[in-house]
């Protein structure tokens, strides 16, 4: 059992499973599993900015889409990412602590993934190459917004 739970953790990518959750969530327009992956100080920055419950603006934006017919199909989650250095993660880190008063001694990582998303907008068939950052803040791995 020790083995087997040692292999899971070598091949579990925690960083690429929140890019797979943001990407499952678009294709499912699940607001609640956007709000699960995304730092609660991002959160709060979005309620006061909005005036309204993030997961409640997420919904509204999620029927949007519905109602103009835009829907994400599928997605394609490449196993490459961009790995920023030192110097990059301080200036995010920076970044987001001006924008949403997060503790930029916190952020430790920050990976860039793309994501291929097959779309259809009202009937037609596309692709778009979406780009997200996710860091790692305290020690856990959070969806931060697309690039």
């Amino acid at each position: 059992a020790v083995i087997v739970l040692l292999l899971v953790l070598l091949f579990v990518n925690p960083s690429k499973s929140v890019a797979k959750q943001y990407a499952d969530a678009m294709v499912e327009y699940d607001a609640k599993a956007i709000v699960n992956i995304t730092h609660e100080d991002v959160i709060d920055y979005f309620e006061d900015f909005y005036d309204d419950d993030y997961k409640d603006y997420l919904k509204d934006y999620f029927d949007q889409l519905e109602d103009s017919k835009y829907k994400y199909r599928e997605y394609e989650l490449s196993d490459d990412y961009k790995k920023y250095d030192k110097d990059d993660v301080e200036d995010f880190a920076e970044d987001w602590d001006d924008l949403y008063g997060l503790d930029e001694k916190s952020v430790s990582a920050v990976r860039r993934y793309t994501i291929k998303f097959k779309v259809s907008n009202d009937g037609k068939r596309d692709t778009i190459k979406v780009k997200i950052l996710v860091a790692k803040i305290d020690g856990k791995w959070y969806f931060m917004g697309e690039e």
